[in-house]
């Protein structure tokens, strides 16, 4: 089947008119229509009716347009892997992220990528949830999160962090250092939503837990890092044993440290496909050496 036909469904359903559609494509929409007119002759169905005022899917269009999604991923990838038959490697990649992490160590490891294999291409996409986006909105998972269970997986860990307490100096000062964890009480609390744990659970290093009555949280550890810098009260998140470069030496100081902490890792995941397995496998390796390349890496 014309795969051009498929690309011309496949973003109408990703874009929701025929304008964009095309824009995205890079063809005009009497080309796109046309396209679109003769994979409909080829199924033998309509795969498009008015709704109002404008064009929408109809059943036949959505299905065959979930199923064109993976033919044209299955026809990069065959492109990819013949190009990547030489020494360096090409292609392009989408990789979700966790919210927050620290974009100057980011950049380091994506400069060592980009050193090393200069043909590779990347969309990066800072999400909540990254494994939720696998596989079909991303093809690498970097996350905090457990490897999948089910199904064929690829994982590797990329790094060790601590997940801990920390507030800035000014706040210690004024509003005095917690000696016992029931100190935390007088206290602003801050969080990161650890992904499929409860926020306001926190872990203590002797097997036990503190619940925490908190002002605010949010997946996006970056942003509670920000409340605690600047003196908003003392936050709960992971650090790495990499220095974050935009971060003043001890402008974060641990509290409780001997009480509430525990090891945390960020680990690779994606689908352990023909399609993935080489580049891919490749793109895990060049990621390590990224941080293993940063200071103190």
């Amino acid at each position: 089947m014309d795969l051009e036909r498929i690309s011309a469904l496949v973003g109408f359903q990703e874009h929701g008119n025929i304008s964009k559609a095309a824009a995205s494509l890079g063809v005009s929409k009497k080309t796109l229509r046309s396209r679109l007119a003769a994979l409909e002759r080829v199924i033998g169905a309509p795969l498009l009716r008015r709704s109002g005022r404008s064009l929408v899917l109809t059943p036949a269009g959505v299905e065959l347009a979930q199923g064109g999604r993976g033919l044209l991923r299955e026809a990069e990838a065959a492109l990819e892997w013949v190009a990547n038959q030489g020494e360096e490697l090409a292609g392009s990649f989408r990789v979700a992220i966790p919210l927050g992490l620290p974009p100057a160590l980011l950049v380091m490891v994506l400069g060592h990528g980009h050193a090393r294999f200069p043909k590779l291409r990347s969309k990066i996409y800072p999400v909540a949830r990254p494994l939720a986006l696998l596989p079909d909105e991303a093809d690498i998972a970097l996350t905090f999160e457990p490897r999948p269970e089910e199904g064929p997986w690829l994982s590797a860990r990329l790094a060790e962090g601590v997940e801990g307490l920390f507030a800035s100096k000014d706040y210690l000062a004024r509003e005095g250092i917690p000696e016992r964890v029931e100190d935390l009480h007088d206290h602003r609390l801050f969080s990161w939503m650890p992904p499929g744990r409860t926020p306001e659970v926190w872990p203590l290093r002797d097997g036990g837990s503190f619940i925490a009555s908190l002002s605010h949280c949010s997946p996006d550890m970056g942003l509670i890092r920000h409340c605690v810098l600047a003196g908003l009260g003392i936050g709960r998140f992971p650090t790495g044993e990499i220095p974050n470069p935009e971060l003043p030496p001890g402008a974060l100081v641990p509290v409780l440290p001997e009480l509430v902490r525990q090891r945390v890792e960020i680990r690779a995941v994606l689908p352990d496909t023909p399609r993935m397995r080489r580049p891919f496998l490749t793109f895990f390796g060049n990621l390590r050496e990224g941080v293993k390349a940063l200071p103190n890496g």
